[in-house]
């Protein structure tokens, strides 16, 4: 069996919210590789597919080296060789600024060895009738919490951060890769993905419809598993690489030459997909983003900027954060909009209410019935008398006029009725002392 004649697929799709795809895919065995872009109007798009083509180039040496060890070596190279091409080309281009992209690859080696490399929060797993095992850790504030114990699984869906990346291609000039061996063996199928797809399908899942589809139709069981994360929502783009090495059957020497193909594929045609595409080799017409920074040959990046970009801080992963925020401010309007007419409604019941309530009260010297509470501005006048009410009887005064009593409109009245009444008592004894 040949490189060209194991299993494969790839697909890549948009989703259901997103207007533009910002992954990147790469089928070609022994290689399989998969990049997902953050930084939106920042060309995400840009960075998993400079981040792609890149290793691709310089994955040659992880087929070439002479032991596990020295592949992992070779492994970490290839990576940090994208990260820097990722991170020269903002450097050289203003409109850069801000693109980053995780990168999961896998190099398939003799004997069942695969290769692993992984920065970011996309993921690699090994699919069997057991079940999926996850190779790769997810670099992201959430999976970190997990790991540390301070997070549950359960809360991760819900969670303010879940979209946060703690590690990606480009913000920095270096950065932490992981690389190591992982091993597959007959009828094993290797899956890298994105997390638009992980978001949406539990890993069950991943395994039975690949167990179940692939054999016979690798590219079906790929559509499939794209097709049931847009069924759930397809909140971001959609990217899975499918393959399934037979390594028995596949000798080091058509590794490598398999490698050099591939090579030769990227350096001509775009590792970015529009929203659908059939088999993992199809051509897909490169988009014109510009030139692509320089490799040197030992994979760094060559310098053409003195430029320093900001230390990298967590990522908010592709657009989701921005569909927080929106949702957010959405939430805090409804709230303040809420508040609002709670407040209208409050100020008309209270209105209301005091209006049906009258207090006997001092006005401009004379004492009339004031109706509504004296405070705010609730209260209006609505009856008057002759009566002053330096004139009453200090205790009538305070008991009638000063203890702000609540009354009904008829005791009010009757109050301010009889007021002439207590004031010619008053008056009375005056007249008499006076005589």
């Amino acid at each position: 069996m040949t490189p060209h004649d194991i299993p494969s697929a790839a697909r890549s799709d948009v989703g259901q919210r997103r207007d533009h795809n910002e992954d990147a895919v790469f089928v070609k065995m022994p290689l399989l590789a998969v990049a997902d872009g953050v930084g939106g109007s920042a060309k995400g798009e840009v960075a998993s597919r400079l981040a792609i083509d890149t290793f691709v180039a310089a994955a040659q040496d992880v087929l070439v080296a002479r032991s596990g060890d020295e592949a992992v070596r070779a492994m970490e190279h290839a990576v940090l060789a994208a990260n820097g091409a990722v991170h020269q080309s903002q450097l050289d281009d203003e409109s850069r600024r801000g693109m980053a992209t995780t990168i999961t690859a896998a190099v398939v080696r003799d004997g069942g060895e695969v290769v692993v490399g992984h920065v970011g929060d996309s993921r690699l797993y090994v699919l069997s009738a057991a079940g999926a095992r996850q190779l790769t850790d997810d670099h992201s504030v959430v999976a970190e919490l997990v790991r540390s114990g301070r997070l549950d699984p359960g809360d991760v869906p819900t969670h303010p951060q879940r979209n946060v990346i703690t590690r990606a291609l480009g913000p920095e000039a270096d950065v932490s890769v992981d690389a190591f061996l992982a091993h597959v063996g007959p009828g094993d199928w290797l899956l890298a993905c994105s997390d638009g797809l992980t978001e949406h399908v539990e890993e069950h899942e991943l395994a039975g419809i690949v167990v179940e589809a692939a054999p016979g139709d690798p590219d079906a069981a790929a559509a499939r598993l794209v097709d049931l994360a847009n069924e759930r929502g397809g909140t971001d783009n959609i990217t899975v690489a499918l393959a399934q090495p037979v390594p028995s059957d596949v000798s080091g020497e058509l590794h490598v030459e398999a490698l050099h193909a591939a090579a030769a594929t990227a350096a001509a045609t775009t590792t970015s997909m529009p929203a659908t595409m059939g088999g993992a080799d199809d051509p897909v017409p490169a988009e014109d983003s510009g030139p692509l920074p320089r490799v040197a040959a030992d994979g760094d990046a060559e310098p053409e900027a003195s430029d320093e970009l900001p230390a990298m801080q967590p990522i908010p992963h592709d657009e989701d954060w921005r569909d927080d925020e929106r949702d957010d401010e959405r939430d805090l309007r409804a709230w303040i909009v809420a508040l609002m007419v709670l407040i209208v409604v409050f100020a008309i019941v209270a209105l209301t209410w005091s209006r049906s309530y009258f207090l006997v009260e001092r006005g401009d010297g004379s004492v009339g019935i004031d109706r509504g509470f004296p405070v705010a501005g609730l209260s209006t006048r609505h009856a008057e008398s002759d009566v002053l009410a330096d004139d009453l009887d200090p205790a009538d005064r305070e008991r009638l006029v000063d203890s702000h009593r609540i009354l009904s409109e008829a005791d009010a009245q009757q109050v301010l009725d009889d007021l002439p009444t207590r004031l010619d008592a008053v008056d009375a004894p005056a007249a008499g002392q006076g005589a």
